[in-house]
């Protein structure tokens, strides 16, 4: 069974759809990918072979308080991404 990654693509320098090309590429060499970031920007991705879209278009920013940020905003991407770990649906958690 391969490994599954879980990987938030919100927040990258060079937007989400760079983060899914990587996340492409990953699955390309066998890796199980649950892709979180907004779907119009991801959903070229959806449908290939390992790779799993979850629209999730909320972005936490990088100078928010995190604690508060995580609390506030439960549907952003990296928060989504980490109940995929912490429920066991992903083995790992990637964030551009």
């Amino acid at each position: 069974m391969p490994i599954t990654v879980a990987v938030d693509a919100n927040g990258a320098d060079l937007g989400p759809a760079e983060v899914a090309a990587g996340a492409a590429a990953a699955a390309a060499q066998g890796v199980r990918v649950l892709l979180f970031g907004p779907a119009e920007a991801v959903r070229p991705f959806a449908g290939q072979p390992l790779i799993d879209v979850v629209d999730a278009p909320v972005s936490i920013a990088k100078a928010a308080d995190p604690a508060r940020a995580v609390r506030s905003a439960p549907q952003a991407s990296i928060v989504q991404a980490a109940i995929a770990v912490a429920e066991g649906r992903a083995d790992a958690l990637v964030s551009g």
